[in-house]
């Protein structure tokens, strides 16, 4: 908690502070007046945002009511008074109400005092008394891969045989003669817990190969022909071998069943055409409009993993990002990672072009690596075994060698990387840590300041950098979590997985391992100081910040039909709705382990500051200070509503939706229609 207070966030598990009401109308008028002014001292154009109930995730400044962004630059030249009571105008006002008419009438001549006072060029927009938030900065997803996956077989949810064969079908009809049929998403335990096999896409198929992903993507499910294709069908066949390379095959046949975990996927996998550039390139705008519809701003894109081959990630930072940065249109803010085991290529562009792109939208450094599987394909590292093994031996499957991660680790840290290691397990997360604790230490480099590092845009290499783990599921016990925190690393666990798992927690751990304390311990982990920023591994789950916000205050779901991604397209994009904004929400499920929740501003903060710094983009994002760049997002109601004296609650207007979103200070997501939240009041000339 010391170590945050110097960092100027505020002790992780404080409670929150206070949400102040919406500004009267002698405030607002002041607040606007003031952002103006402030604006008018730069002779650039600004996009003046006044009227806003603004929460900055800046503990020193933690409110706000207005704030103004320099248009050319993107950057928060100014950020204006906290709210404190009463509304110019909020949503939905009745405007025939005399008082409310009147307050109109003010705001108006108050909006036009502030056109005057900006400099030519200038915007002022009104946010009508919105709640407004820094953009979600997102530190673990897989973001070419998951804009690929978006037109690819969809399977989560799916709840029966019958329905995934219907779904394969219907995407052999579709396809060209012999093309791969790829997608994924599945879950056994959508359908009671068997495991498929061949023979349930086999008929529906056709000639076609298929390669669909469990949910984790830590397992494969394959039809007859691709086997056929790998030449996998003999018994004695390749890839029979041990290791991590587990071919599933039936006892009484020796076939293969058509399951395939960890590295075995690579035996079929290698066999499917990899993405053109221009189909990379088409993923990138897909995935991106998925996400800024979702309020996620800025992303760490850890490649594609178990996805793809080692050489995925190059093509994606090289010829995709790189291209669409150089010609300024890279439209969501990245922090670009790529496997460990191409540390030297990594360590040669970061002395060669520095840590970033000028823009600020593109930054690189980060290595990545698998130490272990996952729990759902029981490839998860336990120091005891797993609790449904029936030979009560089985502790998941390493994914890496100790010896190689330690040395291809030590020549990553001492290249100025930043390592993210893959670990889940309590015994993977022990033994990742007992690697970063035999790093060399290091000093600061000769010549740099700490007022120097913290200049937004500033370009140098890294000397001392905060290495992180994946995923953090589990843990040993207390002493996991206070080495994470000593050692200085980050850690990036994924709420919405506490959701998709929670069926299997106790049949494959038991209750001890599965509870409190060890299993998504969020509070273990705050009690002791270690810096987290939650992400949501999409497109493992799907990308819904505010559910992942539910889920790290109540540990459960949020209630069905009443969560952010209603109002969104089959495409994920969002739609216009004219229906009544869904009520308080009601659980519906009992929460697991409540003594690991967290307050709800302290999980806001996990997922915009503390992320931010997490995957390297604190200089720009994840706060709404000046100096930073204007990435925020416009809601239709505020997450703090029903957050009581402790911090405790939240949520008690309805999950809200995202109504605009905003980068670099201009809207990049429902941007279309006239009088709305955000819209132009004037314009300067």
């Amino acid at each position: 908690q010391q170590k945050q207070s110097l960092e100027g966030l505020a002790p992780v598990i404080a409670g929150a502070t206070s949400s102040p009401a919406a500004p009267p109308t002698a405030a607002a008028a002041a607040a606007a007046e003031e952002a103006a002014t402030a604006a008018s001292a730069s002779s650039s154009p600004q996009y003046v945002f006044v009227n806003g109930q603004i929460w900055t995730a800046d503990s020193q400044v933690p409110w706000a009511s207005s704030i103004s962004v320099d248009a050319a630059t993107g950057e928060i030249t100014h950020v204006g008074d906290a709210p404190s009571s009463g509304s110019c105008t909020s949503p939905g006002s009745n405007s025939s109400n005399p008082a409310t008419a009147g307050a109109a009438a003010a705001c108006s001549s108050t909006y036009a005092g502030a056109a005057a006072a900006v400099s030519a060029g200038s915007t002022v927009l009104d946010l009508q008394g919105a709640f407004v938030m820094p953009g979600f900065v997102d530190p673990h997803v897989h973001l070419i891969f998951g804009g690929l996956s978006l037109s690819q077989v969809e399977l989560r949810g799916v709840s029966s045989r019958q329905e995934v064969a219907a779904r394969i079908a219907a995407a052999a009809a579709a396809a060209e003669d012999g093309a791969w049929l790829l997608g994924g998403g599945w879950s056994e335990a959508n359908w009671g817990g068997e495991m498929p096999d061949a023979s349930w896409i086999d008929e529906a198929a056709g000639s076609h190969p298929v390669f669909l992903t469990r949910m984790d993507y830590h397992m494969a499910l394959v039809n007859t022909a691709a086997l056929q294709q790998a030449g996998l069908m003999d018994a004695a066949g390749s890839g029979a071998g041990g290791g991590s390379v587990v071919v599933d095959r039936d006892p009484a046949t020796g076939q293969p069943t058509g399951l395939l975990r960890e590295h075995a996927m690579d035996l079929v996998r290698h066999l499917i055409p990899s993405p053109t550039v221009q189909q990379r390139r088409a993923a990138l705008a897909a995935a991106s409009a998925y996400l800024l519809a979702r309020g996620v701003t800025s992303v760490g894109d850890v490649g594609w993993g178990v996805f793809g081959s080692g050489n995925d990630a190059w093509p994606d930072l090289e010829q995709v990002y790189d291209a669409a940065v150089a010609a300024g249109e890279l439209p969501i803010r990245v922090s670009s990672y790529v496997p460990l085991r191409t540390w030297r290529r990594a360590a040669e562009r970061l002395q060669a072009n520095g840590t970033h792109h000028a823009s600020g939208r593109l930054i690189w450094g980060g290595v990545k690596e698998f130490a272990a599987g996952s729990l759902g394909s029981s490839t998860a590292v336990f120091w005891r075994p797993y609790a449904d093994d029936p030979t009560h031996s089985y502790t998941g499957t390493r994914l890496i060698e100790l010896d190689d991660l330690q040395q291809l680790a030590k020549g990553a840290a001492g290249a100025g990387l930043q390592i993210a290691v893959h670990a889940i397990g309590d015994r993977a997360m022990d033994e990742v840590l007992d690697v970063f604790e035999k790093l060399d230490g290091c000093t600061e480099p000769q010549g740099r300041s700490r007022a120097a590092e913290n200049e937004p845009g500033q370009q140098h290499l890294p000397k001392c950098v905060q290495h992180r783990i994946e995923h953090v599921q589990h843990i040993s016990s207390s002493v996991t979590a206070a080495k994470l925190a000593v050692l200085g690393v980050h850690a990036v666990p994924n709420p919405q997985h506490l959701i998709s798992d929670r069926a299997m927690l106790v049949p494959k751990l038991g209750r001890e391992r599965a509870g409190a304390g060890h299993t998504h311990a969020y509070r273990t982990l705050a009690a002791m100081g270690v810096s987290m920023g939650m992400a949501s591994d999409w497109p493992v789950v799907e990308v819904d910040p505010f559910a992942s916000l539910y889920a790290t205050v109540f540990r459960a779901a949020p209630p069905q039909g009443n969560h952010s991604a209603e109002g969104l397209d089959e495409h994920g994009l969002g739609v216009q709705s004219a229906s009544q904004p869904p009520a308080a929400p009601v659980l519906e499920e009992e929460p697991w382990a409540p003594e690991e929740s967290l307050p709800l501003e302290v999980a806001m903060q996990l997922h915009t500051a503390t992320a931010a710094k997490v995957v390297r983009l604190e200089q720009w994002a994840g706060q709404l200070r000046p100096g930073l760049r204007g990435d925020f997002v416009v809601l239709d109601r505020s997450p703090l509503e029903g957050v009581d004296e402790h911090g405790g609650g939240g949520f008690g207007a309805g999950v809200p939706r995202v109504l605009k979103t905003y980068l670099d200070g201009r809207c990049v997501y429902g941007c279309g229609g006239g009088g709305g939240v955000g819209s132009v009041h004037s314009v300067v000339s």
